[in-house]
């Protein structure tokens, strides 16, 4: 029952992936409409009732994904493909996060997009290849990782 929820959970995130892919700018627009947001009500230190409605709903979306796609990793972790989740947790803050940040320090859109698009297409090869492994491939991840280790 609950490896099967996990490959539901695998299938949205295949999802939100594609849906990244095919609406970066959108996405990204949206990531810079929350900073300027968030540095304007932080700015006057509002209460949640005074946010606004688009702050609001931009917050919810914000926070929802990271934190499910995170749960996400960490089942993921407990799984045959940990290596794999590994892997792209380990990429995703040792190299996407400290590029992301320098982009978007110095403000450049197609920057951004092309670097939310790229994490994207790996994070959608990620998921496909936990999905195909599990279903058709059947390699034990963990024992390769042993082999290439040795």
């Amino acid at each position: 029952m609950l490896e099967g929820i996990y490959y539901l959970v695998v299938l949205w995130f295949i999802w939100v992936e594609t849906q990244y892919i095919l609406d970066v700018d959108s996405k990204t627009t949206r990531n810079n409409r929350f900073l300027e947001l968030s540095k304007e009500h932080n700015a006057v230190n509002a209460e949640w009732s005074e946010y606004t409605s688009e702050y609001k709903t931009i917050l919810k979306n914000i926070i929802l994904e990271p934190i499910l796609m995170l749960s996400m990793v960490g089942i993921g972790f407990f799984t045959i493909h940990w290596p794999i989740w590994l892997g792209f947790f380990i990429l995703n803050i040792f190299i996407v996060a400290p590029i992301s940040k320098r982009v978007k320090r110095n403000k450049n859109k197609v920057g951004q997009n092309i670097l939310t698009w790229l994490n994207s297409v790996l994070g959608l090869v990620v998921g496909l290849f936990v999905l195909i492994n599990k279903y058709h491939l059947h390699y034990d991840i963990p024992q390769i990782v042993e082999n290439f280790l040795k």
